[in-house]
């Protein structure tokens, strides 16, 4: 017990120092025989007990007060504490401890690179000349710089799905004995989940640099640089800044891949082991939220949004569930949400979808399923699957940005006539549906009905009648 508390001691020093803005908390339990004990029941009292300690600690906002009256941080919600004047002239002024230390830890000072930028440089490198063929911009200016047609910034958060329920019943799932045996199979299972994360991070770069590579020069050597930033990326969680025009196909290449590498050998196999046990699927999935907005509009509001979305994706793991021993159980599937947020005032997600929706119809029908084969769910969930596939957005998108063969600089739909039903979307399903029918047939060949439902834009379900119309328009626009 000492020696944890001299753990727990010098951990949470050390983020206060290093990391003033974060809080870090750490609980001693009673000591065991880890040889005897059930470290299953000593991992949730200690999470219990975590909790409760949780409760009584502080928010980080109570150790920089404001009285007496201080200048604000130019760049945070914190006070200042120093004036700063090594920034350029533009961004000098106040600003707080917080704002430094990040600043600090990230911003590649006397060569020391960031964690984030070995690993990618780990990832892509090549065995046989240990040289990195790939670089990622280190900040939002160098990302203008090297791209110039840069005019959307998307912030993506991925984050997996049924982790929590698998640490929960952790001893169940990988039927491992007590003592050692739990430990060895819990920090395998670990560092594969950490494996399979930075894999398909690898895959969705590989993806990208072949559509979008942009060489630059460093001294002697060329480079392809990537528009995209990680600022997270470990265990099941991956939060990067995108060029907004590749957002979408890069997530949707991120969780392809993530359930791809969860299916292979890493470290014997132990995910597909312990998901099969837990969910009846040898793989684990994953979800992502996907805030697509200017250059410079507030990171943490786009960040807030972005989580926000992640939490709309995760309706999967209700929506989409397969029947054993009579008993419904979530299927790994993953999933994602998107929002282009043109209008700059009007950032939080809850808002956004209710002006989106019209009387009983709704004007969205994300989130959209990127998983496929996935045929041993129940029918309800293949019904709710069915309007909201990778693959049917796809299609629709696809013939809204189809080219006329005759002449490459007109659309087969021609964009006028489709705003025209967009905005007779917001007068309601009768108003869209009469906009539709005038020019229906006049675009039958050129491939109008994947944009349909039938004879109407709008599916029905539990007494709503949604429609995807819009989901495909927006993501037209960022389809490259």
């Amino acid at each position: 017990k000492e020696t944890g508390k001299e753990i727990i001691c010098y951990v949470t020093k050390k983020a206060l120092v290093d990391a003033p803005g974060i809080t870090v908390r750490g609980v001693v339990g009673e000591s065991f025989d880890i040889s005897e004990a059930d470290l299953d029941k000593v991992i949730k009292d200690l999470h219990k007990k975590l909790e409760e300690t949780s409760i009584n600690i502080t928010s980080p906002q109570q150790r920089f007060l404001r009285i007496p009256f201080v200048a604000s941080c130019i760049s945070s919600d914190y006070p200042a504490s120093v004036y700063d004047l090594s920034a350029p002239e533009a961004e000098r002024g106040g600003r707080s401890t917080v704002s430094l230390k990040k600043r600090e830890a990230g911003g590649f000072q006397n060569n020391n690179k960031p964690r984030l930028y070995k690993v990618v440089e780990e990832l892509f490198k090549d065995e046989k000349s240990q040289q990195t063929s790939i670089k990622l911009p280190i900040n939002i200016d160098q990302l203008e710089d090297t791209f110039e047609q840069f005019e959307w910034l998307s912030v993506i958060h991925a984050d997996g799905n049924g982790l929590g329920h698998i640490f929960i019943n952790f001893k169940q799932y990988s039927r491992s004995e007590k003592g050692r045996d739990y430990l060895d199979k819990y920090r395998r299972f670990s560092l594969a989940l950490d494996i399979c994360t930075e894999n398909a991070f690898k895959v969705a770069i590989s993806n990208l640099s072949e559509k979008c590579e942009t060489v630059v020069r460093r001294g002697r050597r060329l480079y392809e640089t990537v528009p995209v930033i990680p600022l997270v990326l470990g265990g099941d969680d991956l939060t990067v800044l995108c060029d907004g025009k590749y957002a979408l196909h890069f997530t949707a290449d991120f969780l392809t891949a993530f359930e791809e590498e969860t299916q292979k050998s890493h470290q014997n196999r132990i995910i597909a082991e312990i998901t099969n046990k837990a969910f009846g699927v040898s793989r684990l999935s994953s979800c992502a939220g996907i805030a697509i907005v200017k250059p410079h509009f507030p990171f943490h509001s786009a960040y807030e949004l972005a989580e926000s979305l992640l939490q709309s994706a995760k309706l999967v793991k209700t929506k989409v569930v397969n029947k054993v021993n009579n008993k419904e159980i979530p299927t790994p599937c993953s999933a994602l949400d998107f929002h282009v947020l043109y209008d700059s005032s009007n950032a939080e997600l809850k808002r956004i979808r209710k002006q989106l929706t019209v009387k009983n119809a709704r004007l969205v029908a994300r989130p959209y399923v990127v998983t496929s084969g996935l045929e041993l769910v129940t029918q309800e969930s293949k019904n709710w699957i069915a309007n909201r596939s990778w693959k049917k957005l796809s299609d629709c998108v696809d013939a809204i940005l189809a080219r006329d063969e005759n002449d490459q600089n007109r659309r087969k739909l021609p964009n006028s006539q489709l705003h025209i039903i967009c905005e007779g979307l917001f007068l309601g399903k009768e108003e869209a549906d009469a906009r539709m029918n005038l020019i229906k047939d006049r675009y039958k060949e050129q491939g109008f009905d994947v944009l349909l439902e039938g004879d109407s834009l709008f599916f029905e379900e539990n007494k709503h009648v949604i429609t995807g119309f819009i989901d495909a328009m927006d993501a037209a626009g960022f389809w490259e």
